[in-house]
């Protein structure tokens, strides 16, 4: 067992993934490369190979829909051994958390979704009781106490300032506001409407999943 990729919505999306990796010259996704000057490229050689394998994935991860996907590399070999296995150069798309976990510990960090740690400890900000307001939509309360983890209104919070806000006014003021955006369903990054920052949908994502870790 050399790495576990794992994050999908579901089983349907992790199978379609499945397939893509196992045939990434056959797949749709590699076709739309010329169309994004950074996606990565397929390996030129040996593809079944550990670092061909690894690259094939890192590529697949650096388009649509995967690149929307808050995903995670787990890499079960020693760092010792990715020099023998070639794989010590590889280059991951940003969006793509990359990190070490021995085979042992995967059932435990399989479901580990806490990804505060990648805002430099930024918590979110909820405001006084009667003002915690989304700064998009400015309708719902956001506060702890009124239903902030419902699946119809999920939310998230800025990496960098730690406004809370809905994922899903998030995801619309990012469509309306860009003609790139309003083609795809989910935006790759967006901007915090108080600090007018950008970070990656996916982490949007992890952070939102932080916060039901909350309860």
């Amino acid at each position: 067992m050399l790495a576990v990729i794992h994050g999908f919505q579901d089983k349907t999306q992790a199978l379609m993934f499945e397939w893509a990796w196992q045939n990434p010259f056959k797949s749709v996704h590699p076709k739309i490369h010329g169309h994004r000057p950074d996606a990565l490229a397929l390996p030129a050689d040996r593809p079944k190979s550990a670092s061909g394998c690894l690259q094939s994935l890192a590529a697949l991860a650096s388009v649509p829909p995967w690149s929307l996907c808050p995903l995670t590399l787990s890499i079960c070999a020693p760092r010792r051994q990715w020099e023998d296995l070639e794989i010590q150069a590889l280059i991951f798309p940003p969006h793509l958390r990359v990190r070490f976990s021995p085979l042992a510990d995967m059932s435990d960090n399989v479901a580990l979704y806490d990804y505060r740690h990648q805002c430099d400890s930024v918590t979110p900000q909820w405001g006084e009781e009667t003002e915690s307001k989304c700064p998009i939509c400015r309708e719902c309360n956001l506060s702890r106490s009124n239903g902030q983890h419902s699946q119809s209104r999920r939310l998230t919070y800025c990496a960098h300032c730690g406004a809370v806000a809905h994922l899903a006014c998030i995801a619309s003021r990012e469509r309306e506001g860009s003609a790139a955006a309003a083609d795809s369903l989910l935006p790759e990054t967006v901007t915090c409407l108080v600090c007018e920052k950008d970070m990656h949908w996916s982490l949007a994502v992890r952070l939102g999943r932080s916060l039901e870790t909350d309860e």
